[in-house]
């Protein structure tokens, strides 16, 4: 069995002590250079030392950088997961944003977000002259850090603290600010690394070794794959980077992949790819890290008897990713969760929850202020407001019954240990009493009291005549 991964403390022990301790040689990531040939290797304890050199300059150029929001608008690169590590790490809340959105979109996210810094890749994909026109100053690149030197790190990370703020994708409206702190990452580390990342490594295909390798094609600003940034290192996996679509069969060639975040196209492209016999251009990928809500469970069974791992994870962005594993590479449960066939199906995870179960989240969106004058927030607030105050003054109540209880109590006690004083005392004088009246029987019916009589009463008669 493989060694059990440990799930870090949070995001300052998973530099400190997974990156530079415990997996300094292993290979965190992988990218092909510009050549389109070059496959380039980082390993963890460079990349240990980059994300130092960014929170040094993250410091440097923010110095209230406390709660400050810093952007990354980039493709999927190694500078990418560098300031994410960075910008969490000098205190910043990391937000991560939809480089391909239009402008409107765009204008309107960083309007909420009031970024302090702007990350970016300089890639005009369509509205660069405007956001050069309206945050030129903030603007700095991916690599802004290469020429600062290694900083110390402090855990200044507060466990429920905001920590970092993706935004859903806006398809049923206005996209909304997610609020993650560290605590929920853990959470899912805990879904992830201990459940899911243990599984795989006892189900290793004959032959492959660990530690695994990760294709990272799916855009980092999706909760779908920045999962995979704050997971991977608890076992000193490594992420294979793709920046484009286009690439991804070069890149899949040049760099060896045991595990794919797959949407819905995805998995249906390397469905067809087995289908028409060419799974060789797949390169060894034989686990597929996707869900069923959107396929075929008959695609999925399929992919599973022609040796791949249909590894199943359901969650969301407010979740921080996984929340719902299913690992069954049977037909009877390949659709659980999705699209529940059987009722009686419980799913394996921290908690076992029937197929089909609807769970409820409970999340709230960046920022609040804006949503104040809407009349259905505005009731809620109100009610959550009133229910605070109440509850306050309840426990302000309960707090001084308490109180009043214990001195009553207190009271109490010293009156019964004063009643038990008094029921001695008199028991004493009782047992005195009696040992007096016994005393004097005694001495009046005795011979020697009756022998004195006379001289008793002749004193008696010399008292009274004097």
């Amino acid at each position: 069995m493989a060694e059990y991964i440990k799930v870090p403390a949070g995001v300052y022990d998973m530099v400190t002590r997974c990156m530079e301790q415990e997996f300094p040689d292993h290979v965190a990531i992988r990218y092909v250079a510009e050549d389109g040939k070059t496959v380039v290797e980082k390993k963890y304890r460079e990349y240990a030392q980059d994300i130092r050199r960014m929170t040094a300059y993250l410091k440097a150029e923010v110095p209230d950088i406390k709660g400050r929001r810093i952007v990354l608008l980039s493709r999927n690169c190694y500078e990418f997961c560098v300031a994410s590590f960075g910008i969490i790490l000098a205190g910043g809340v990391l937000v991560t944003l939809n480089q391909k959105k239009t402008w409107d979109e765009l204008e309107y996210e960083l309007g909420l977000v009031e970024p302090a810094l702007i990350l970016n890749d300089g890639i005009d994909y369509g509205c660069r002259a405007e956001l050069e026109a309206a945050y030129g100053p903030k603007l700095r690149p991916m690599d802004c850090y290469k020429d600062t030197a290694p900083g110390e790190l402090t855990n200044c990370v507060g466990h429920d603290d905001l920590m970092m703020l993706m935004f859903t994708s806006g398809t049923t409206g206005r996209s909304k600010g997610v609020m993650l702190s560290e605590r929920n990452m853990c959470a899912s580390l805990h879904t992830y690394s201990e459940v899911a990342e243990n599984w795989i490594t006892n189900r290793l295909p004959a032959g492959q070794k660990l530690p695994l390798s990760h294709m990272t094609l799916l855009p980092l600003f999706h909760m779908a794959c920045f999962v995979c940034v704050m997971s991977y290192p608890p076992a000193g996996w490594t992420l294979n980077l793709c920046g484009d679509i286009r690439d991804f069969y070069r890149d899949l060639g040049l760099m060896h992949s045991d595990v794919m975040a797959s949407a819905p196209m995805l998995v249906e492209t390397i469905y067809n790819d087995m289908k028409r016999g060419r799974v060789s251009r797949l390169n060894g990928l034989w686990d597929l890290c996707c869900s069923s809500a959107a396929l075929d469970p008959r695609m999925l069974l399929e992919l599973a008897q022609n040796g791949f791992v249909v590894n199943q994870c359901y969650g969301m962005t407010e979740t921080f990713g996984d929340g719902i594993l299913n690992f069954t590479q049977v037909e009877k449960h390949m659709s659980a969760v999705g699209k529940p066939d059987d009722p009686n199906f419980m799913l394996e995870g921290l908690n076992r929850f029937p197929a089909g179960m609807e769970l409820g989240v409970s999340y709230c969106y960046f920022p609040l202020e804006p949503l104040s004058d809407d009349p259905l927030f505005a009731a809620v607030l109100e009610g959550v407001q009133y229910f605070q105050k109440t509850r306050v003054c309840e426990q302000k109540h309960l707090d001084q019954l308490e109180k009043t209880t214990a001195d009553q109590k207190q009271t109490i006690e010293a009156l019964q240990k004063n009643l038990s004083e008094l029921h001695q005392a008199n028991a004493e004088l009782s047992a005195r009493s009696k040992a007096y009246e016994s005393s004097l029987e005694n001495i009046l019916s005795s011979s020697s009291w009756k022998l004195t009589l006379p001289l008793r009463r002749l004193l008696g008669l010399f008292h009274r005549s004097h």
